[in-house]
C-alpha cells in the first residue's frame, strides 16, 4: 500500500524529527543505529513511516519528544499497540535489536520510505510470530534479529 505524503506531512516529519533529534543531541545520547545517515535522517525517515500509517489508519502520531524514545510503540490502532520500522530501499527486511528491546508493541509494521514523496506501508506481523521466525543475523558487526519482509502479512 503506497501513501502520497503531502507538503504538510513533510513539514510535520521535520518538525517531529528536529525535535527528538534535538532532545537527544542535547543530551548526548546517538542512535545505535546502523546507517549511513545522519541521526536526523534516521528520525526523519521514521516520522515518514509513522505519519503515513497514521493517515491510512486516521489516528495521529506522538508528537511529544522524549530522551528516553517512545512508550514502546508508536501508534494505538484499534486497541493495539503498533511499532512503525521505516526503511530507505525498496526491498530491505525488517530488523529488530536481539534482546527484542525495539519491539515491545503488539504489532510492527514495516514501511518503505523510497524517494522523496512516497511511502509504501510493506506489512504486520505480531511481537510472538517475529520472536518465533526471526532469523539472527550479524550486521555490521553487531547481532540482530531479521525478519524477511516477504514473511510479513499485508495490510
Amino acid at each position: 500500500m503506497i501513501y502520497q505524503l503531502r507538503p504538510d506531512d513533510l513539514d510535520l516529519a521535520r518538525r517531529v524529527a528536529a525535535g527528538r533529534n534535538g532532545v537527544k543531541e542535547q543530551a548526548g545520547v546517538r542512535s545505535n543505529k546502523i546507517a549511513d545517515a545522519s541521526d536526523f535522517d534516521i528520525h526523519f525517515s521514521g516520522v515518514l513511516g509513522e505519519i503515513a500509517v497514521a493517515r491510512l489508519a486516521g489516528v495521529e502520531i506522538d508528537k511529544v519528544f522524549h530522551l528516553c524514545g517512545d512508550a514502546g510503540y508508536d501508534l494505538r490502532l484499534g486497541g493495539y499497540t503498533v511499532e512503525v520500522k521505516s526503511r530507505r530501499k525498496r526491498g530491505q527486511d525488517l530488523i529488530i535489536l536481539p534482546d527484542m528491546a525495539d519491539f515491545r508493541a503488539d504489532h510492527c509494521i514495516l514501511c518503505w520510505v523510497t524517494g522523496g514523496s512516497e511511502v509504501e506501508v510493506v506489512g504486520i506481523v505480531s511481537r510472538q510470530r517475529f520472536r518465533m521466525q526471526a532469523l539472527p543475523v550479524t550486521l555490521a558487526h553487531r547481532p540482530r534479529l531479521l525478519m524477511p519482509w516477504g514473511n510479513l502479512r499485508s495490510i
